[in-house]
């Protein structure tokens, strides 16, 4: 199985080592490992993927307001160590033209999206019709919100279904609520309708998840009575998906 999304670092989060820990627990195999916001020096999982491809591959993160914004994306391009590129909607908003830059390049384009897809959803669909070879992932579902209605903010993530380029990351639940995610099932069932388990795929979003318990228990409300899931639904959702995405060929 593969995580899509977890974080890790030495002055934000935690070292790698607790997130193998939390991999071990899990049984699972391999992890991307994805920059968190606010830090732009991008080395240490570099160093972490160079040490150890088999099992991690990385997203990294530019500064676009920064001069240099096109040699970082073009080194993290340039790097065996990185498959994908995160962007949030400020950034979206703000250097469209470092998003294109990046599609093109042929880096998977990770994007958060903290107030809701609707803000940004001309700009992806955009993206999408302009580069429709590049894999675009639309982490924490979209980022609903705690109170979740498909037909309010987040409506155009159903709209957005249509391009065969988009991807939903079914990650970061707990921060919209409690496990067993009640208040999202409606939501993530409407979502995984739309897109199919073929363009979906489960990260843990690990430390921000909590424990390494906390940790497995995200890992199976995947295979749960909950979504209803088929078991190739599941295979596809905890790892066929992410593999096509961050570890092809593999």
């Amino acid at each position: 199985m593969i995580d899509s999304y977890t974080h890790c670092g030495i002055d934000k989060y935690e070292p790698v080592e607790s997130v193998v820990e939390a991999m071990e627990y899990s049984e699972i195999t391999r992890a991307v490992l994805v920059q968190h916001l606010g830090q732009f020096d991008n080395s240490y999982i570099d160093n972490v993927v160079k040490d150890n491809s088999e099992t991690f591959t990385g997203v990294g993160l530019v500064d676009t307001t920064d001069t240099n914004w096109y040699r970082e994306i073009e080194a993290l391009r340039n790097s065996d160590s990185f498959m994908g590129i995160r962007f949030s909607s400020p950034s979206i908003l703000g250097n469209f033209d470092a998003v294109i830059e990046a599609a093109q390049m042929g880096l998977n384009l990770i994007l958060y999206t903290p107030d809701g897809i609707d803000e940004v959803s001309q700009e992806i669909a955009a993206l999408a019709r302009k580069v429709p070879d590049t894999s675009i992932v639309l982490t924490h579902l979209g980022c609903p919100g705690q109170k979740v209605d498909v037909d309010r903010r987040n409506c155009s993530i159903v709209r957005l279904g249509e391009f065969p380029n988009i991807f939903v990351g079914l990650s970061g639940q707990h921060m919209f609520c409690e496990y067993p995610y009640r208040d999202l099932l409606g939501y993530t069932k409407r979502i995984v309708e739309t897109y199919t388990s073929k363009r979906i795929m489960w990260g843990s979003n690990f430390p921000v998840c909590g424990s390494v318990e906390a940790y497995r228990s995200d890992l199976s409300y995947i295979s749960s009575e909950h979504l209803e899931l088929s078991d190739v639904e599941v295979q596809d959702i905890t790892e066929n998906t992410a593999r096509k995405l961050f570890f092809p060929g593999s």
